[in-house]
């Protein structure tokens, strides 16, 4: 029988190559990449950050337990930016968040005081202190808020103890951090020294940054640390004498501008190097400044 030209054509099928290619592709786009692992996942199982990097909610809970654990990283950061952990708190398994609850109290307190008793040592909040006398809240005990050791009737003592303390971290080329009161090893070469609490102070008196009179650089070390970083830096170990000091050179120029400079113009990179913020050696990637050749973990 001819085929009539009004009869209607029969629908295309789609063939299983083709129709694997279009599923396979609009799985890709649907996915996101998070930014720790590398895998891609649903949008529902990331966590998007302002800086538009996304976490798989896994990573985001080992990203906040490291912060728990190191205060350097927190609150946990992504090109320079906190990750929202208050916004995804549901996320967070119970015990953890109330870590980090507790971590964000204590961390955000100037001039903290912990248990005097080396075998607690924990941290006493604000509301637990009255007349300059810390309870502690695990074990009761109480603390001096001004010398840091047992709570003692009248004015607090002259302590020999922390006197003979702050002798030898002089000796040593320690400092007292004036907000959190940790010793913290004085970078001479820095303006200003940075403590892992993240106050900043003059290397020469300790006080707050940009308080005193004190100058501001020490060329020595300034060019100590120059060379310190250019050693760190891929490369570094192979340069000429004279690429060398013109390396040294700018390392030390960018140190000085970095004493305003708020790294803006950042770029997340991978490989590793030494983080100049808290010096230590990271092994997947450094947040690089191109205005100051600053490089960090943060």
């Amino acid at each position: 029988m001819s085929k009539n030209d009004n009869d209607p054509e029969p629908a295309r099928t789609e063939s299983s190559t083709s129709a694997a290619s279009y599923h396979t592709t609009s799985e890709h786009e649907d996915h996101r990449e998070c930014v720790i692992c590398e895998n891609p996942h649903s949008p529902d199982g990331v966590v998007n950050n302002p800086c538009s990097h996304d976490y798989r909610h896994s990573c985001l809970v080992d990203l906040v337990k490291a912060a728990i654990r190191d205060e350097s990283l927190f609150p946990p950061p992504c090109c320079g930016k906190p990750v929202p952990v208050d916004a995804n708190s549901s996320l967070l398994p119970h015990q953890i968040l109330k870590d980090f609850v507790a971590k964000k109290l204590e961390y955000g307190t100037k001039d903290r005081t912990y248990c005097h008793r080396p075998a607690c040592s924990a941290f006493i909040p604000p509301d637990a202190i009255a007349n300059a006398v810390a309870t502690c809240v695990e074990c009761k005990h109480k603390t001096c808020v001004t010398c840091k050791t047992v709570a003692h009737g009248g004015d607090c003592p002259k302590d020999a103890a922390t006197q003979q303390l702050l002798r030898v971290a002089k000796d040593e080329g320690w400092q007292q951090c004036p907000s959190c009161k940790r010793m913290v090893e004085l970078d001479r070469g820095r303006a200003p020294n940075t403590c892992i609490c993240r106050a900043q102070f003059c290397y020469l008196c300790a006080k707050p940054w940009k308080t005193c009179p004190c100058r501001q650089w020490d060329e020595s070390g300034l060019l100590a640390r120059a060379e310190v970083i250019v050693g760190c830096r891929p490369g570094g170990g192979q340069l000429t004498p004279a690429q060398r000091q013109e390396a040294i050179r700018r390392a030390r120029d960018a140190i000085r501008r970095r004493q305003n400079c708020p790294h803006a113009d950042r770029e997340w990179r991978h490989g590793g190097g030494t983080c100049d913020h808290c010096g230590d050696e990271m092994h997947t990637f450094l947040f690089l400044c191109h205005d100051c050749d600053f490089q960090a973990c943060r």
